[in-house]
């Protein structure tokens, strides 16, 4: 029997990579095969975990980690390296990925208690939909909405404030919870003028997402629900 939460918060924002689904070692196995393929070099595998780490969209994830292997990346070769990381990704997206332990009954938890959810994130819209669907979350999210052209970007408040609470019926700001693992994502609940919570458990650099002192913080996934929890229990 699925526990109903006690309503704090209407809407939950969460992130993607690092938050909700372990895709690092995909992330970092499409990254060296990309630069493998189109330059002929091996990054060094703690260039690549620190480029994940920072929350970018992919061209500046990309731009990343041409700097620190030192290859010119100009618009143009930025454009050609997201192609080739673009078919390289769904080689290792469905093998090398998964949800972070015990996400799934937070996210069944959510839906009981009528609490909105979206997955929102600089990742392709079409590579976290495979991902919901193939492990059986997509009944449990309202909407995702991920990188498009012409669509702003994380850490930048005009996605959520134009994009995203239109779709989620316009929330209150104080009724909407942005859960992330990097300084991307606690800046853009900052520049929004929303909740942070911290998810500790993923890729994000601690030190940068401490000093922004974000509202909340949770070492595991089962601890979100029990966080929604305590907030309604201090506002009664």
């Amino acid at each position: 029997m699925i526990e109903v939460l006690p309503r704090a918060f209407q809407f939950v924002v969460l992130d993607f990579d690092g938050t909700l689904a372990d895709t690092r070692p995909a992330i970092i196995a499409a990254l060296a095969a990309t630069f493998s393929d189109s330059n002929g070099v091996k990054p060094n595998h703690d260039a690549l975990h620190a480029a994940v780490g920072r929350g970018l969209p992919l061209d500046a994830t990309l731009k990343h980690v041409a700097a620190a292997l030192g290859l010119p990346c100009d618009d143009p070769e930025t454009a050609r390296l997201v192609d080739v990381y673009r078919t390289q990704y769904p080689d290792h997206a469905v093998s090398a990925s998964r949800p972070f332990a015990g996400f799934d009954p937070v996210l069944r938890q959510l839906k009981a208690s009528q609490t909105a959810v979206a997955v929102v994130s600089n990742k392709g819209e079409a590579a976290i939909k495979t991902f919901l669907d193939h492990h059986g979350l997509a009944d449990l999210v309202d909407f995702v909405l991920g990188d498009a052209p012409g669509r702003p970007r994380k850490p930048d408040a005009a996605l959520l404030l134009n994009h995203v609470l239109p779709r989620a019926g316009r929330p209150p700001l104080d009724q909407v919870l942005v859960v992330g693992d990097t300084d991307v994502d606690l800046e853009f609940a900052r520049n929004s003028g929303v909740a942070s919570c911290w998810a500790r458990f993923g890729y994000g650099d601690a030190t940068a997402c401490a000093a922004l002192s974000p509202d909340f913080t949770i070492d595991k996934p089962a601890e979100l629900t029990a966080l929604l929890g305590r907030r309604q229990a201090v506002q009664a």
